[in-house]
């Protein structure tokens, strides 16, 4: 046994049995949120390369797993993040019967995680852009049945992140030829404009962002969130671990600067478009593009610096977008509609779907007291130390997202809105949703809880906690 087999191969067939199920549901659901909590907690209970004890057996789980010349690793330190993407998945996978979303979600996502583990644990690492193109095919499929027709969303979304892979695997065939022979700038350039423009398309940056309002719009607002959950999440953590593992772009200056100037962009383009929206899933995707941002401004960072915000942010994020996903689908499914002019007032008939959303939105933001607040707050004071023009853009934009919550929070308490809920909040879309708020302000309150997760993920990129 090892552990590319457990935590790849082993989902791939759990999913496969969740599509042979078909109409049980029941079955599905149990089956894929307890597998979906196994593979969580095997990340705790099983070492990889010490042997383990099971009665008179010594049982020695493999980091390593040859497939057509290439090999799958993973170490110890990636148990973190597998436990962060298997957890989360049991949350989303959990919550999918309240969010009424079609029957392949459970077996797509599951099928999801399988892949995006294979993405972080493949070697080399640039063959990774084949298995997101893969993730890219199965997660048009599950747009495409969650939404009436294909939309241009789905469209635009295959169109990204397909171009995306070309350029990265021809930067990495340029790289290769930099290793057999002494390197050169001009080799040194063409790769890093092939990564430049594979990882903008791959990860949404503007003007390439236009899809992440669009599936919000078209599709299922729980799937579409979903997916843009898993593809930040490891999209990133696949940039990152690019950049720290080849010298000549950690030790560029110019590229750390460029990534962080994308990143403020992306924060000030974020905060202005959330301002002028009128739809909710379309200021979930406002708020996606922030969070981008802050992502590459870490990346931008020195890494001493930057590594740990960029974990600190991770759990945060996926706590708020899971919470937030559920009230968005939760008012649509009630109301059929997620546009103001036909949500006003809605408290009063779903409280515990419109407070998950705006406390929610609120923690996206980074308001004290909440999950989002402790990572920011370093981030924002190291640049008003590094650059006061600099901050002053990052208040412009953070302003237009609060701006928009505020406008959010005004239309859905206040007014009487004859819309009447289709069906009134159930017992579990109740109990997911305390939860949930419950995790916001326990990690608003006391992010030190997550100080040992955080230094357990710094480890795959062997720094320690500044």
């Amino acid at each position: 046994m090892n552990a590319p087999v457990l935590w790849v191969i082993l989902p791939l067939g759990v999913s496969i049995i969740l599509f042979a199920l078909g109409s049980w549901k029941k079955t599905s659901f149990i089956i894929a949120v307890s597998s979906s909590l196994l593979f969580t907690v095997l990340t705790s209970v099983i070492p990889i390369g010490t042997p383990l004890h099971i009665g008179s057996m010594n049982i020695t789980i493999t980091d390593s797993f040859p497939f057509l010349g290439r090999q799958f690793i993973l170490t110890t330190n990636d148990l973190p993040i597998l436990a962060l993407v298997y957890g989360s998945l049991a949350f989303w996978l959990g919550a999918a019967s309240i969010a009424d979303t079609p029957k392949a979600f459970l077996p797509v996502g599951m099928m999801m995680a399988a892949f995006l583990t294979a993405i972080l644990a493949v070697e080399p690492k640039l063959y990774a852009a084949i298995f997101i193109e893969l993730v890219t095919l199965v997660s048009v499929l599950l747009l495409v049945m969650s939404g009436r027709t294909v939309g241009r969303g789905s469209i635009r979304f295959l169109v990204f992140q397909t171009l995306s892979m070309p350029l990265i695997l021809y930067g990495g065939f340029i790289l290769g030829q930099i290793e057999s022979s002494q390197p050169q700038v001009e080799l040194l350039s063409r790769a890093t404009i092939s990564f430049g423009l594979g990882f903008v398309l791959l990860m949404g940056i503007f003007p390439f962002h236009t899809w992440l309002p669009l599936i919000m719009e078209e599709a299922n607002p729980y799937v579409a969130s979903f997916l843009i959950y898993m593809f930040t999440l490891v999209n990133s953590i696949f940039i990152n671990t690019l950049i720290n593992r080849y010298e000549w772009l950690q030790a560029s200056p110019e590229v750390h600067i460029i990534i962080a100037t994308i990143g403020l962009i992306m924060i000030l383009f974020g905060g202005i478009s959330a301002v002028f929206q009128t739809h909710l899933g379309r200021i979930f995707a406002s708020f996606a593009l922030s969070e981008i941002g802050y992502t590459l401004i870490t990346i931008g960072m020195p890494i001493e610096i930057g590594g740990s915000l960029f974990f600190a942010l991770i759990i945060p994020r996926a706590l708020s977008m899971a919470v937030w996903a559920l009230g968005l689908a939760i008012i649509k499914n009630n109301y059929q509609s997620l546009n103001f002019t036909d949500l006003r007032g809605i408290f009063r008939h779903s409280p515990f779907a419109v407070s998950g959303l705006i406390i929610a939105q609120l923690s996206a933001l980074g308001f004290p007291l909440l999950a989002g607040f402790p990572p920011r707050l370093p981030l924002w004071a190291t640049i008003v130390e590094e650059n006061l023009w600099i901050a002053l853009i990052l208040s412009i934009g953070t302003l237009g997202l609060f701006v928009s919550t505020a406008r959010v929070a005004l239309i859905l308490f206040v007014g009487n809105s004859p819309a009447i809920p289709h069906n009134p909040e159930n017992k579990i879309a109740r109990w997911f949703t305390v939860v949930g708020i419950l995790g916001i302000l326990l990690l608003g309150i006391m992010p030190q809880i997550i100080t040992p997760f955080v230094v357990r993920l710094l480890r795959m990129f062997q720094i320690m906690m500044p």
